[in-house]
């Protein structure tokens, strides 16, 4: 609080402390940014597997998915009920 109030003041150093790690830290963010633009490089061709995959098994998907829906739809008409019925007893 004191060097807030000296700075506000003008009475503050001016000079600010030389980080050493700064390069460091600019080396890694690079790394970072690498990995980054792999994963976005590989989004699409795995976007086109997954495609391929769906094609390829699309009467099962259809099995697991719908009923997967069907229940969750069922579920959700029984909560629906019961609320409006003045709830579950």
């Amino acid at each position: 609080m004191q060097q807030l109030t000296l700075q506000f003041d003008g009475l503050a150093q001016v000079l600010q402390p030389v980080d050493a790690t700064a390069a460091k830290k600019r080396k890694s963010t690079t790394a970072w940014y690498q990995v980054y633009q792999t994963l976005v490089a590989a989004l699409p061709q795995c976007g086109n597997q997954v495609r391929t995959w769906c094609r390829a098994h699309r009467e099962q998907l259809e099995t697991y998915v719908g009923g997967s829906a069907i229940a969750v739809f069922s579920i959700i008409l029984y909560i629906l009920a019961a609320v409006l019925q003045g709830g579950a007893q």
